[in-house]
Parts: C-alpha cells; structure tokens; sequence
C-alpha cells in the first residue's frame, strides 16, 4: 500500500474514535429540554414571519402612496 493510503486510513481511523465518544457522551434530550428547544424555535419562526408581513405591508403601502 502506498503512504498516502496510509495516512488516509489512519486519518479515518481517528475519525471514527471522535465521532464514536461524542455518542458516547450523547444523550436522548429530556421532555423539558425538547419543548424548550419547540418553544423557542416556534417563536423565532412566529416573529420572523411577523417582521416580513409588516416590511410587505409597508412595502405595499409605499406603492398606494405613490401611485
């Protein structure tokens, strides 16, 4: 086998212990957790849909001023 082979295998290799500890210390979210994380990403999606209705209304009104 080549170097490069090698190196590539070797690299893999650690790559595959790195990924294999962060499951390790992983865990299933608690149900308080996960709602807080619903929560908020509902909110964040509530207010940025909010904040484009009102540039679109103020967008639409400038053009009924205009003309």
């Amino acid at each position: 086998m080549s170097v490069a082979i090698l190196k590539d295998r070797a690299q893999l290799v650690e790559r595959l212990k790195e990924w294999q500890r962060v499951v390790k210390l992983s865990r299933k979210p608690r149900r308080s957790e996960y709602l807080m994380v619903a929560k908020v990403t509902g909110a964040g999606i509530i207010i940025i849909g909010l904040l484009a209705f009102v540039i679109r209304m103020l967008l639409h009104l400038g053009t009924l001023l205009k003309g």
